[in-house]
């Protein structure tokens, strides 16, 4: 800064206005803005030179010198006016720092009017400052360390929420796949049972059809028996002026022929009713593994209740979770 309104007090104005609005800090501005000006920190070329040990002995918190220093720095390297941090072999900085508090006492009418109104006394306007200078370092970085260890730990609990919605989201996702792996299953179930159902009424308009050809039959036969039985009443009265030898072996054979004929209705007969039991005991399987199949369709249902139950019990208790820590 060869010029004096360049990289001089009012930019050094501007520059801590500008890092305390960043550093969220705006409400100390005006005592760091003194402090710095006081020590004689008047210009740009001062600020360059400002070292960590310098600020310690000029009672100035390095960690807020250091944050004006790079803004300066970098606004120098947007400038292009950066000369790579050399400087000279002979560091001016008590001279300049002389210089800076001379220029500071010399334009202490112009800036601090209120200074001067009373009896010039340092720090009447700012209390703090004037009575424990010393403390200020103290009571900066205190307060920076605080901001950083809230920040710390908004962070943290940000990280975990994320990682709460994350498993949240990761258990809604597996309860949808399971919903929909349970909603497919149930579909088939009813596929199933409809076709079963379909295949029970197949069955049963097959006995239905069987029985009417069991009675259909039964009448054939009782007709048949009927014939037999007036056949042989006329045999015996066609007989009955016969001897009685002829007569004793058309007895006979008509009642061996009989008795074939009764047999073979009392094997068709049995044959039926064996029929009619197969068919009975295969109604009821088909009743037993519908029965089953619904057993498997309640008990399947009642489970996928009971988990999304439990699954959105977890997720809300997930979420009071997350609003009590925040």
């Amino acid at each position: 800064g060869g010029d004096p309104d360049d990289g001089g007090e009012q930019k050094m104005r501007t520059l801590i206005s500008e890092t305390m609005v960043s550093l969220n800090m705006s409400s100390h501005t005006d005592r760091f803005l003194k402090l710095m000006l006081d020590n004689g920190i008047a210009s740009t070329d001062i600020l360059e030179r400002l070292t960590p040990d310098r600020a310690s002995d000029l009672n100035l918190p390095w960690s807020l010198c250091d944050a004006v220093q790079k803004r300066w720095r970098a606004e120098k390297m947007n400038l292009g006016q950066d000369n790579g941090g050399t400087y000279e072999k002979e560091d001016p900085f008590k001279k300049l720092l002389a210089d800076g508090k001379a220029r500071r006492q010399g334009q202490a009418v112009q800036v601090m009017p209120q200074f001067l109104q009373n009896a010039g006394f340092p720090g009447t306007m700012t209390p703090p400052v004037a009575g424990n200078a010393h403390m200020i370092p103290a009571i900066d970085n205190e307060r920076m360390d605080s901001l950083e260890a809230n920040l710390n730990g908004v962070m943290h609990q940000l990280e975990t929420m994320f990682g709460v919605m994350q498993t949240i989201a990761t258990k809604v996702e597996h309860f949808d796949t399971a919903q929909e792996a349970i909603c497919q299953r149930l579909d088939f179930a009813q596929q199933a049972q409809l076709q079963t159902l379909n295949s029970s009424q197949v069955l049963l308009h097959k006995i239905d059809s069987s029985q009417e050809d069991i009675s259909r039959k039964v009448a054939a036969q009782k007709q048949v028996m009927e014939q037999i039985v007036s056949k042989q009443d006329h045999m015996l009265e066609t007989v009955a002026g016969s001897k009685d030898t002829t007569k004793n072996e058309l007895l006979d054979s008509v009642a061996s022929s009989g008795k074939a004929l009764l047999q073979k209705l009392d094997s068709s007969q049995q044959m039926l009713l064996q029929k009619q039991g197969d068919a009975h005991e295969m109604l009821v399987r088909v009743n037993k593994s519908q029965e089953s199949m619904v057993h498997k369709l309640e008990t399947s249902s009642e489970a996928a209740s009971r988990r999304s139950m439990q699954t959105e019990a977890l997720i809300g208790t997930k979420l009071e979770e997350m609003a009590t820590s925040v």
